[in-house]
């Protein structure tokens, strides 16, 4: 049996080889956010923005685990109603001027 054991502070990780979890469904993903609010939940392009995935609270932090396939995806989070990314870890802006964060699955 192995253990997975992670610190973050805030943005994403992947978490390699978790119990029970075939390789080919994908790789497991947390995603935080620390920045405040009372409903946060994330959109992106994995399944080409067609669901919201609400976080959980713990505390003053938020996070979800997303089993994603490998790419490099494009999301942001809806913190109690507005759209919102992270400055602090990789984003980028679309010719309209949307910023959403970079998150790379490998």
């Amino acid at each position: 049996m192995m253990a997975v054991l992670f610190s973050v502070r805030h943005g994403i990780m992947n978490l390699r080889g978790v119990v029970g979890l075939p390789a080919e469904r994908g790789i497991p993903t947390l995603i935080m956010w620390n920045y405040g609010g009372n409903d946060v939940a994330v959109e992106g392009s994995w399944d080409n923005w067609t669901s919201r995935k609400k976080l959980q609270r713990s505390g003053k932090d938020y996070s979800i685990l997303l089993v994603l396939p490998s790419g490099i995806y494009h999301y942001k989070f809806v913190v109690d109603g507005e759209w919102r990314y992270i400055p602090d870890i990789p984003f980028v802006a679309d010719e309209m001027g949307h910023v959403y964060n970079l998150l790379d699955v490998h």
